[in-house]
C-alpha cells in the first residue's frame, strides 16, 4: 500500500546516518547506514561492512535474549543499511539518564545482568528454549522501582491509602510470573515520575 512516513535524523553518532521512520500504523523503525568516513575532525575511515555485524549481533539477541534488544526489520548488505524497531514512547534513555546524574540500582544490576549473560551464552550451546526458561527463572520482570515505591510510600502517609503499596508488594512479591493488568510495574518512570533523590529509610 502506499505509505508516507515521517521522518526525522538522528544526530549524536558519527558513525551512522541514522533517521527515525514513523509509519501511518504507528509503528516505528530506527534506520541506520554505516558510513566509510566518520563525521569526525580527522581523517577516520572504517569499512561500512561492520554494520552486517550489528545486524548479525540483533539476530543473535532476538533469538538467544528476547526483549533486550530491538528486533531486526530488514538489512540492505549492498547499500550498508539496516531497520530495526524503534523503542516506543515515552522512554528514557539510560545514558542521558546517567549523564543527568541520575542512578537506579536496578538499572546496573539489571544491565550487568545482561551483559555477563551475553558473554555467558556466546560460550555455550544449548537449545533456545532451555536457555529461555532458564533466565526467566532468574530475571525478574517486576521490581521494586523508585518512582512506585514513592508513590505508595506518599499515598500512604499524606492519604493513609495501603491499597497502592499493597498493590505493589502482590505484584514484587511474584517477580517471575507474567502478570497481566500490571504492565506499568514493569514499566520505567516516565517524565515527571523520576525520582531523583532516595534516603536510607526508604
Amino acid at each position: 500500500a502506499d505509505e508516507t512516513p515521517r521522518l526525522h535524523n538522528l544526530a549524536g553518532g558519527v558513525s551512522n546516518r541514522t533517521v527515525l521512520v514513523e509509519r501511518a500504523d504507528g509503528s516505528a523503525w530506527v534506520m541506520k547506514q554505516a558510513l566509510e568516513k566518520l563525521r569526525v575532525k580527522v581523517d577516520w575511515f572504517s569499512s561500512p561492512a561492520r554494520i552486517q555485524r550489528e545486524a548479525a549481533g540483533l539476530r543473535w539477541m532476538e533469538a538467544t535474549i528476547p526483549d533486550y534488544a530491538p528486533p531486526l526489520v530488514f538489512e540492505d548488505e549492498a547499500n550498508h543499511l539496516l531497520a530495526m524497531w524503534a523503542v516506543p514512547q515515552p522512554h528514557i534513555n539510560w545514558k542521558t539518564q546517567l549523564l543527568q546524574g541520575v542512578v537506579e540500582q536496578a538499572y546496573v544490576e539489571q544491565f550487568g545482568w545482561l551483559l555477563g549473560t551475553m558473554q555467558r551464552l556466546a560460550l555455550e550451546v544449548e537449545t533456545t528454549e532451555a536457555r529461555r526458561a532458564a533466565m526467566r527463572a532468574v530475571n525478574p520482570a517486576f521490581i521494586p522501582r523508585n518512582h512506585l515505591v514513592e508513590a505508595a510510600l506518599n499515598a500512604a502517609i499524606e492519604r493513609e491509602d495501603f491499597a497502592p503499596f499493597e498493590e505493589l508488594l502482590a505484584v514484587v512479591t511474584q517477580p517471575f510470573e507474567d502478570q497481566a493488568g500490571f504492565e506499568r510495574y514493569a514499566a520505567p518512570p516516565v517524565e515527571g515520575e523520576r525520582v531523583r533523590q532516595t534516603f536510607c529509610g526508604t
